[in-house]
């Protein structure tokens, strides 16, 4: 089954609906591989690019490094050199240059773990001043001024957009009230906005620009679980069409547990608070007031002892209030000019100790970012928190502050160490755009914070009036892959699945480092991530993302200095891994005449950090029969290429490259081989039906039910699973597929109870055909025979039917049948695939995509090429002789003419005219008369023998069928005596169709 992958991507959609009529047409998104061949052709063969499957575009180039220039001297140099390089690679990623808005430059001292130093630059992305929801395009540098990466959560092509509402700010902000109070059965209490924006929609799986007012609605009422929600109303048409919930609370299932005072541990007897040192806490005396420092030290300037000095829980920095009554604060005097040790909490009570924990483990976790990275000013505002919150068992954060819970049913305060550090997390992760997303990127992210602060995998210890915990990155939570987020139903159990990795990552690099640098380490490059880029999913290009942050050179393809402990933390978390072996670049063999072969695969295999590749291997079929196995060889530039024996006619043949390192890791290409594979025919192929679905209309392809509801759908697929059972996530080639209740929507994926549906091509034509086949990809998913059918028919007559066994397809798989027997010359033929269901287990059904209906004949004769004239001795033999390879079709153009038995390593040439001759010439004799033309020199290899390809649409001396041309080979021989020269004798090759 030839596989058919462009790179092309998906088309932005225009819906009058949705206000979007204005969006101007603009062309489909480029070929993604050709265009990255032309960057790599410019910066280097290591560029790689990891596709956004919303938008067709890259989301992100990384892997090498561009040439160095000079570095810029300030911020403003650096967002110029940074459009440049984005222009530059404007076909990749899409991002137009009006659109981009100076964010701001960071460096990262990544040098201080090993690896070097790089800086960030960042923009955001906006229409004619109206910001692009979400949309972040960030530039990573070396310090010799090379790109590491492009990074895109912006949209592509998106200037122009017409960003004029026609639905007005007050209506929209009465829509999202009115529909805040609907969902939450609360009266508001805080808005904010509306603000315009474009919003960056998903419809089906395609991000597309939404002009959109955003208003942010929030309700806190005594004793009641606050709420807040951003609302999107559509500035066109007034719906409300969207809302991401802003209240964060900490995750506990109803029973959950806080700690404060020394240690990780919660507020309990068995734990009771200590004196702590307080940093950066307002000490007030009179108009005089000053910060303590790090190690709660303070000094009171122009004062003189004694002097009245009041202390509370609030700086600069963070702000505690209390919720059950008067915040605590302790006027005192200092008697003496130095010394004054003033004790707050003297008699701790739970609301005052709430409070002192909650203010000393903000600044640890703004002290953990002011250590990695002074510069960086993310963390520098005032964070509000609320202590003693009127109910138990949580905390949150809602946008505008945190907020922990007091003691009661089986609780312990939540004001206590890495639950405050968690609720902080998510307001970091609003600051730093990482977002706090519902595949639960956001909790796994807070968890990630709580515990690279505190530098312990556990949060929550002691939540149960003190014991137990909430979570742990100890965790074995495996990641369901990229297609698959949010799989296990709830956000704080996916978040699991980050924390756990991220762990991982840390303790490794402490084992293999110590604690102290290692944990620098992964403290470094975590806070590098959260600057150099925006990812606001748990995916599988998070460790890309870690790699291309921890290298030291460049280039991905030599590992980086902490690759051994940051991939087998992702690995063990059930991330796929960076891949050792990488297969790009194979040739994809299309049909032929040919029969003699070689039919030759060349694939370009790099092994980045396990080499050197071991083995590399063209895996062949003929006609659907067991793999062969073809041996490949290393050529320059991590080239491999191998030969495919040449095949009988009217062969089908189907292929695969399959590579292996030194680690025993093991990649394929196409990725999902053997289940779809490369191919070609051999013969003469006649394409009777080839649809990939992702046209304008059906095409004439027809669907219905026999009885129940008819759920044939074309489109993108969702996904969706059931017990037991998945559905594609993404279509074998482009877009849309052909399948039974694809998930679009709300819907469930599966075919319905007591349904008999059906799906039908067009009728066509096969008067002609011999051999007729039909070739399509499948992700089937049905219950076993007995209960439902899935059938192939062909004018009626059945190809195939479920066994009796379940069949639940995990990939897409390349399928040939036979079809000869019902299509060979006749005139209306048309396929059906319909599954006939009963009363019980309901599956995923037909998805089937790129169907094809091809016949294919035996290719035409041509005369064989005839040696004639005499090819005289020369010095080391009988004399040189010509010979033929490929053939003689001007359709194929691949004819080469070959020499043999000539002197090894001396200058020759070819050369051809349109008549025979026999003229003594040299020591030997020339054999073409008429007008010569002649190639260029070479040289003979170490053999004696020599080959060059006839381009029949040469431009000088084009070649049409019919006509017949002799060659003949000229060489030096000086050992020969004589003239020093000689000839080959001469090779008469006729041309055809």
């Amino acid at each position: 089954m030839t596989q058919r992958v462009p790179l092309t991507g998906l088309s932005f959609l225009l819906l009058s609906g949705f206000g979007l009529a204005q969006l101007p047409q603009r062309s489909a998104t480029p070929d993604l591989g050709a265009v990255l061949s032309g960057w790599q052709a410019r910066h280097g063969t290591d560029w790689r690019m990891a596709l956004d499957g919303e938008t067709g575009f890259v989301q992100m180039l990384y892997g090498g490094h561009t040439a160095a220039v000079p570095v810029p001297a300030d911020d403003a140099g650096f967002f110029e050199l940074a459009r440049t390089s984005l222009n530059e690679s404007i076909g990749l990623h899409g991002i137009d240059d009006a659109t981009l808005v100076n964010e701001r430059t960071l460096f990262l001292p990544l040098g201080q773990i090993g690896s070097n130093d790089k800086l960030t630059v960042r923009f955001t992305e906006a229409v004619d001043g109206v910001p692009v929801e979400g949309g972040f395009v960030n530039v990573l540098y070396d310090m010799r001024g090379r790109v590491l990466s492009i990074q895109s959560t912006g949209l592509p092509h998106v200037a122009g957009f017409d960003v004029h509402p026609t639905v007005g700010s007050e209506a929209a902000l009465q829509s999202a009230v009115a529909s805040f109070r609907a969902r939450t059965g609360l009266l508001e209490t805080s808005v904010t906005g509306p603000d315009l924006v474009v919003d960056q929609y998903n419809d089906d799986g395609i991000r597309i620009p939404r002009l959109a007012w955003k208003v942010d609605v929030h309700a806190n009422h005594p004793d009641v679980q606050p709420e807040g929600f951003v609302w999107f109303v559509d500035a066109r048409t007034g719906d409300v069409y969207r809302n991401e919930k802003t209240v964060h609370d900490f995750d506990v299932s109803g029973s959950v547990t806080s700690n404060a005072t020394p240690g990780l541990s919660s507020d309990n007897p068995a734990n009771p608070p200590t004196q702590q040192t307080m940093s950066y806490m307002s000490v007030a005396s009179g108009s005089t007031t000053v910060p303590t420092d790090t190690n709660g030290n303070f000094n009171l300037p122009g004062l003189t002892a004694p002097i009245s000095v009041t202390v509370r829980y609030a700086g600069q920095w963070c702000n505690v209030l209390n919720d059950a009554g008067a915040a605590y604060q302790l006027t005192t005097t200092a008697n003496n000019p130095t010394g004054n040790a003033i004790q707050m909490n003297t008699t701790p009570d739970e609301a005052t100790t709430s409070q002192a924990n909650i203010f000393r483990a903000v600044h640890l976790g703004r002290d953990f970012i002011k250590a990695i990275n002074p510069s960086d000013t993310t963390p520098d505002f005032t964070v509000i928190a609320h202590a003693m919150v009127n109910s138990t068992c949580n905390a949150n954060y809602d946008g505008s502050a945190i907020n922990f819970y007091h003691s009661g049913n089986g609780c312990s305060n939540f004001g206590f160490s890495t639950i405050i550090n968690h609720e902080l997390g998510h307001w970091m992760n609003s600051r730093y755009n990482t977002g706090n997303g519902s595949d639960g990127m956001g909790e796994g992210n807070a968890d990630v914070w709580e515990m690279y602060v505190y530098d312990n995998p556990v949060g929550g210890l002691g939540a149960y009036n003190g014991t137990g915990f909430i979570r742990t990155g100890l965790n074995t939570r495996q990641f369901c892959g990229d297609a698959h987020p949010g799989c296990y139903g709830e956000v704080h159990n996916d978040g699991e699945v980050w924390m756990g990795a991220a762990w991982k990552v840390r303790a490794n690099l402490e084992t293999a480092l110590g604690v102290a640098p290692g944990g620098l380490a992964a403290s470094t490059i975590f806070l590098g991530w959260m600057n150099a880029y925006n990812q606001t999913q748990i995916r599988s290009i998070i460790e890309t993302q870690w790699l291309t942050l921890d290298d030291n050179n460049g280039t991905l393809a030599d590992s980086t200095p902490h690759y051994g402990q940051i991939d087998p933390g992702f690995r063990a978390q059930g991330f796929p891994g960076l891949t050792e072996v990488v297969i790009d670049t194979v040739t994809g063999l299309t049909d032929t005449i040919s029969t003699t072969g070689p039919y030759v695969v060349s694939a370009h295999i790099l092994s980045p950090l396990n080499p050197p590749i071991v083995t590399a291997q063209v895996k062949y079929r003929v006609n659907g029969g067991s793999f062969q196995t073809v041996n490949m060889s290393a050529l320059a530039g991590d080239v491999y290429s191998g030969a495919i024996p040449g095949q009988a006619a009217l062969s089908h043949v189907e292929y695969y490259v399959t590579a292996s390192n030194m680690a025993t890791s093991t990649s394929v290409y196409p990725k999902t081989s053997p289940n779809v594979v490369l191919g070609f025919d051999i013969g003469v192929k006649h394409t009777l039906v080839a649809s990939s679905f992702d046209g304008a209309t059906d095409e004439g392809w027809t669907h219905g039910a026999y009885n129940g509801t008819d759920e044939w759908q074309r489109g993108i697929p969702q996904g969706k699973s059931g017990t037991g059972w998945v559905d594609p996530s993404s279509a074998i080639s482009l877009s849309n597929v052909w399948g039974q209740d694809l998930g679009l929507g709300s819907a469930g994926g599966s075919y319905s109870a007591n349904s008999f549906t059906w799906l039908r091509t067009p009728t066509f034509d096969c008067t002609n055909a011999v051999h007729t086949h039909l070739r399509f990809d499948r992700w089937l998913s049905v219950q076993g025979s007995a209960s439902d059918q899935a059938r192939i028919l062909v004018n009626g007559s059945l190809i195939y039917l479920n066994p009796t066994a379940s069949v639940n397809d995990a990939t897409w798989y390349g399928l040939d049948y036979d079809i000869s027997s019902f299509a060979d010359g006749n005139p209306a033929v048309t396929i059906e695939w319909s599954i006939q269901a009963n009363a019980t287990t309901n599956r995923g059904g037909w998805n089937i995509d790129d169907v094809s209906v091809v016949w294919v004949e035996s290719p035409p004769t041509c005369p064989a090429p005839v040696n004639y004239c005499v090819g005289a001795p020369n010095s080391v033999g009988p004399g040189a002789v010509m010979d033929g390879l490929g053939t003689q079709f001007i359709s194929q153009n691949n004819f080469v003419i070959d020499v043999t038995g000539c002197p090894p390593s001396t200058n020759g040439l070819f050369f051809f005219g349109p008549n025979p001759t026999q003229v003594a010439f040299g020591n030997g004799f020339r054999c073409v008369g008429g007008t010569i033309r002649r190639f260029g020199a070479q040289p003979t290899d170490f053999l004696g023998g020599a080959q060059r390809a006839i381009d029949v649409n040469d431009t000088v001396q084009p070649i049409h069928a019919g006509e017949t041309w002799r060659f003949q080979f000229w060489y030096r021989n000086p050992a020969g005596g004589g003239a020093g020269f000689n000839l080959s004798d001469g090779l008469e090759v006729t041309f055809c169709p």
